[in-house]
């Protein structure tokens, strides 16, 4: 699987000055390394992309950095493809608290501002196995402008080695909602 991610990102036309596409593992927790890995990286944008997905077209960051120029987005995030599905409609075309509250809005893999993401991470912490629902509510905090790409550009792969699939996920949901208790639902 990792061979595909670096085949992928390979197949970009890079724009190495503006976005630093930086590879988790995705049976760890992402936040982890990625914020340590954000904090070296030079570029404007960090597009955090776990070693089993792939971004589908060679302008995939080309994409997503279109969108962010045209509002000024600080985090771009867009429709997914599950490897052997259809494509799925993650994007929810308004950012709200409401959304929130429903799960994580943005995937891992999303064009995020690297200074915005670092604040983000920092006040999120790395303790909650949704942290990237964590750095998400501190960015829709933190006034993040926000971007959705109505079009698929990249490739998910679900898989048992996945940090998401080894966790207990009503435990972590519950730890999730007793640091943020404002996001529970009624």
């Amino acid at each position: 699987m990792l061979r595909e991610t670096l085949a992928s990102v390979e197949a970009q036309d890079l724009l190495k000055e503006q976005v630093q596409v930086l590879i988790s593992m995705s049976s760890f927790p992402y936040h982890e390394k990625i914020v340590d890995l954000a904090r070296l990286a030079k570029g404007e944008y960090i597009l955090p992309l776990c070693d089993d997905d792939t971004l589908r077209a060679p302008d995939a960051l080309r994409e997503f950095l279109a969108a962010a120029d045209r509002i000024g987005a600080d985090l771009v995030y867009s429709d997914v493809q599950e490897f052997g599905q259809r494509s799925a409609r993650y994007c929810a075309p308004h950012f709200t608290l409401e959304n929130l509250r429903r799960g994580p809005v943005a995937w891992f893999t999303s064009l995020i501002r690297r200074t915005r993401f670092i604040d983000a991470v920092e006040k999120a912490g790395n303790e909650l196995a949704y942290s990237d629902w964590a750095s998400r509510y501190e960015l829709f905090k933190a006034g993040a402008v926000w971007a959705c790409v109505r079009s698929p550009l990249w490739n998910y792969r679900a898989h048992a080695e996945q940090h998401m699939q080894r966790i207990d996920m009503p435990t972590e949901r519950e730890r999730f909602y007793q640091r943020y208790p404002e996001l529970r639902m009624a």
